[in-house]
This record gives C-alpha cells, structure tokens and sequence, in this order.
C-alpha cells in the first residue's frame, strides 16, 4: 500500500473541496431549473432522466464531502499523525544513480582464512573485535558505472545503523594503476567501520571488471568526478559533510579532482603519501618508468604537458579545499621532499593547507588510529 506524505494529502484535499464546489454548483443549478420551471422537460422520459441526474449528483456531492471529512490533513493542534515514508536503503538508492549499471549487496570475505597464530597474544582480542566489526556491522556493496561508454567498477560500505544515524561520506581514492593495487568490499568496509562513516572508494577503468585504458590521471580523472558529481544522490549519508582521501595516485587524482570542482564542493581532503610533481617520481622511480611512459603518453621530455597538467604542484592556485598532507620521512615510493615542496606552494597561493611529518619510513595510512585522527581533522574545517 502506498503512504501518501503530509504534503500529498493536504494537495489532494484541496483538489476534493474543489471537484465538490464544482459538483454542488452544477446540482443545485439543475435543482433550481427544474424546480422553477427555466428547464421544463419535454415528455416524461427526459423527466425521469433529469430526475435521475439529480439523485446521482447529490449522491456523488455526498461521497465528496464524506471523503474530505475522513482524510482532512492535521491542522495546527491536531492531534492526527501522518505515517512517516520508510527511508530507502543504499542499496535501491546507489541502483537508481544515473550511469550505474549494477549495484548488489556483497559479503566480506577477506578476513575468512585469518591464521590468528602468527598474531602476539596482547592485541589478539583487539584484533579479533575490528575483524568482527568489519564483517558484522558494516554493509558493503559492490557497483558498475559507466562513463563515457568506459565501465568501470566502485564499492560503498556504510555503518550497520546507518539510517537511523547518518554519517558523513567519504570518497577514497586508491594508488597503483591498472589491477595492481586494486581495492574491494573488504578494504572499503574496513575504512567505513575504522572512520565510522560512509565510504565509497572506486577502481579506475581497466580495473577488473571495467575496461577501457587507465592513463593515471588522464581520462580516468572523469571516473572520480562521476562520484562527485553525484555525492547529493546519496541521500543515506550526511553529504553536507563530504570529504575525500586518497593514498599515493590516489593523492595526485584527489589534487586533479579539487582543480575541477567549485569552492564548497568537498569540505575538506586529505592526501597520504601522495603524488604532487610526476616529473619528480618519474626521475627518482626507475621501476616506474616504463609504465609512466605507457599510460601518460610519453616520458616528460617528449610529453612535458602530460606530466605538467598531472602535476599540483603546478596549479595549487587552483584549489579551494581545505587540504591536509600526511608523509614520512622516509619514504622510497613517493619522496618527502614532493610534500615538503607542494605545502610552500599551497601556503603562498594563501590555501588551507597542513603538513603532517611521520618520521618513518611508512607509505599510505599506517594504523586505524591515524585514520581516525584524519577524519577528526577533516570534521573540524
């Protein structure tokens, strides 16, 4: 049965008071011709069919003002209670999303075939309580979009209770390229019950299941805007708290995601070990090399405007979102120094911009606890 909101019945009562003061007027006009004689019927058949006209008339006036007096929507002191819509789940919500090919509930499988005893026993128990909250009170589900005929792959985790309490969403944005360093349900759930907010994390195309060619941070760009573009359809999360982070490329697609978007968009970004000047990682990564060539296009001598235009340290000017940077000191894959640089540049463009050092050698988020310590920061911009 269909639940009419408060607003649908107070429309469809005004439409009843007016269908029956049309009703009522065409009867009692009738009424009155035939009474004073202004509509004399010709012979007894078209008296018994004006006479008939009349019962039927009052009989539907009738039902008309019997309807209103049922169904009169609650006035100022009413007592009278409208029965809520029942929220829609994530599920029929993310289906519904133009360009989503397919959305389906998943199980999380990764923490199945654990061998807990290579595990000290002093954090076995912690260990045992986030593996259960991950697989117990977290729903994840599994998504295929479509952009510009590319199909490309994304999953969403949200908190169990996640209707009754709405949490803040946050689109995660991986490192890698290609399948390596691919995401799934069990990373995404994870991050959701770790930050305990709504996560949507997404591959780039080629990614298996999608296709097409991931130019890491070329057209692949648009399969991150495609979720940012559509953060308000998500209404199971508290989009007016949108935030984004991303780890290694992840970092570099979350700066050419920001240059993209208008101010207010996202309230604020986090980027984890990330990439900000290709140049520089192409130099110092000789391991990188040959797959920076195949997916930019070229190397940064024969394709210097690829490398450029992937580069934030080349437009900071052109982001308006609270930005914070977490890097080690030590890190091989993507070097200090690339933060170091991008911070100067961020503060003298006069942006929102923080630098957290960790003087390790660690690349990406390193604990549940600084994940945590980010989503507070983000929360307090």
């Amino acid at each position: 049965m269909r639940i009419l909101t408060k607003d649908q019945i107070i429309h469809l009562h005004a439409q009843l008071i007016n269908i029956s003061r049309l009703m009522s007027y065409y009867f009692f006009r009738l009424c009155a011709q035939y009474s004073l004689g202004l509509s004399k019927p010709k012979n007894m058949k078209e008296e018994n069919i004006h006479g008939k006209k009349a019962v039927l008339l009052a009989l539907a006036v009738f039902v008309l003002l019997l309807c209103m007096s049922c169904s009169a929507p609650a006035q100022s002191g009413d007592n009278t209670e409208v029965t809520p819509s029942v929220p829609r789940s994530a599920l029929d919500i993310l289906a519904d999303i133009p360009g989503v090919l397919k959305a389906e509930q998943v199980r999380v499988t990764d923490y199945d075939d654990i061998d807990w005893s290579g595990f000290p026993e002093e954090v076995l128990e912690s260990m045992h309580e986030m593996v259960d909250g991950i697989v117990d009170r977290t729903l994840s589900y599994s998504i295929l979009y479509e952009v510009e005929g590319v199909r490309v792959q994304a999953f969403c985790s949200v908190p169990e209770d996640y209707l009754e309490n709405p949490r803040p969403l946050i689109l995660f944005l991986r490192g890698g390229n290609g399948d390596y360093g691919a995401i799934n349900q069990g990373s995404t759930a994870a991050e959701s019950y770790m930050s305990d907010c709504v996560v949507l994390s997404t591959q780039y195309r080629e990614t298996y299941p999608g296709n097409g060619k991931d130019e890491f941070g070329g057209a692949d760009l648009l399969d991150v805007l495609f979720w940012i573009e559509r953060a308000k359809d998500l209404t199971f999360a508290d989009t007016d708290r949108f935030y984004m982070i991303g780890e290694s490329r992840g970092g570099m697609e979350l700066c050419l995601a920001l240059r993209e978007v208008p101010e207010g968009t996202i309230t604020a970004a986090a980027s984890i070990s990330g990439i900000y000047n290709l140049k520089q990682t192409y130099l110092e990564r000789e391991d990188m090399r040959s797959m920076l060539s195949n997916r930019v296009g070229g190397t940064p001598e024969t394709a210097p405007e690829a490398y450029e235009s992937r580069s934030a340290v080349t437009f900071a000017d052109r982001i308006n979102t609270p930005l914070l940077l977490v890097h080690s000191t030590g890190d091989t894959r993507v070097s200090y120094s690339q933060a170091q640089i991008f911070s100067s540049v961020m503060k003298d463009a006069g942006k929102t911009c923080e630098l957290w050092t960790r003087e390790d050698d660690v690349h990406g988020i390193t604990s549940p606890k600084e994940l945590a310590a980010i989503v507070e920061w983000l929360e307090n911009q």
